[in-house]
């Protein structure tokens, strides 16, 4: 016979998603703040490793040393099914990578926009957010 299962056990806290140290989801609280963040959204972000802009969302991901960052937005998996959106972005990756070090790219959950960023300081990393948002509502990304 199975044990009813008891959900009176499970954490109340959230679960840490954001796999970093106490210093980088500092990083990220501090961002977020920069950002216009309050403290509640701030502290999420630092958990999530994600930035909830306005139209976007833009999550950090750390190289293992934690000095470079890794900021993407999820375009959703019908952005580069259009041959000429495909094509359009594929010119746009040469100007964009040279001028703003960030790229489209196809992950495996499907395509995003991704750029490289030093993990410096909040000021910096919330100028990258800002311009990972920026650039994903000038391509129009849903």
């Amino acid at each position: 016979m199975n044990a009813p299962l008891d959900l009176s056990k499970q954490p109340s806290a959230p679960v840490q998603e954001f796999e970093a140290s106490p210093a980088l989801q500092a990083l990220v609280c501090d961002a977020a703040l920069v950002l216009g963040a309050g403290a509640g959204q701030a502290q999420e972000a630092a958990r999530t490793g994600r930035f909830e802009l306005e139209r976007h969302t833009v999550a950090v991901t750390p190289d293992a040393s934690e000095e470079t960052l890794l900021l993407s937005v999820d375009l959703g998996p019908a952005y580069l099914a259009d041959p000429d959106r495909a094509q359009a972005a594929l010119f746009a990756n040469m100007h964009l990578f040279v001028k703003a070090g960030v790229v489209f790219a196809r992950s495996p959950a499907g395509p995003v926009l991704v750029g490289r960023w030093p993990s410096t300081d909040a000021q910096a990393l919330a100028n990258g957010v800002r311009q990972m948002g920026a650039i994903a509502q000038g391509f129009r990304a849903p």
